[in-house]
């Protein structure tokens, strides 16, 4: 079966998956401590990478030792899921992302911090959003 037919196959169990996002998002949020919401964040990324039948297969380890910048040009949705099962990740997205039907209320949910790429206007408001998770590692 081709990568587009697996991807629709699972299509069922990824709209299921971030209906429950929907609803666990704002709950994981208020668990208190980084660690255990990034720990059911990565699940919830690796659950739905699953629903459309993508495995990630990992070579080498990621960075660490504080605050790494990645950038990536993904190409479709499941390099952010793969990105966000694998790594500790605070994402950026273009602002357009925040008002996408269900997914850019789902990305605020997640912390996604939103970047106006039309202007200079608000600049060192999106840097120091950026920076600051950066310096905090």
């Amino acid at each position: 079966m081709g990568e587009p037919l697996r991807a629709l196959r699972g299509l069922p169990a990824l709209i299921g998956h971030l209906a429950a996002a929907f609803a666990l998002v704002p709950i994981w949020w208020r668990t208190g401590a980084r660690w255990r919401r990034r720990a059911l964040e990565q699940r919830f990324f690796a659950r739905a990478l699953r629903a459309v039948g993508v495995t990630v297969v990992t070579t080498g380890r990621p960075v660490s030792g504080g605050g790494v910048l990645l950038l990536a040009n993904h190409i479709s949705f499941t390099d952010i899921l793969a990105i966000g099962a694998g790594l500790d990740t605070i994402f950026v997205a273009k602002s357009d992302v925040r008002r996408w039907p269900v997914l850019g209320r789902l990305a605020g949910q997640f912390g996604v911090i939103f970047v106006d790429r039309d202007g200079a206007a608000g600049v060192d408001g999106q840097v120091a959003a950026i920076a600051a998770p950066l310096r905090r590692g």
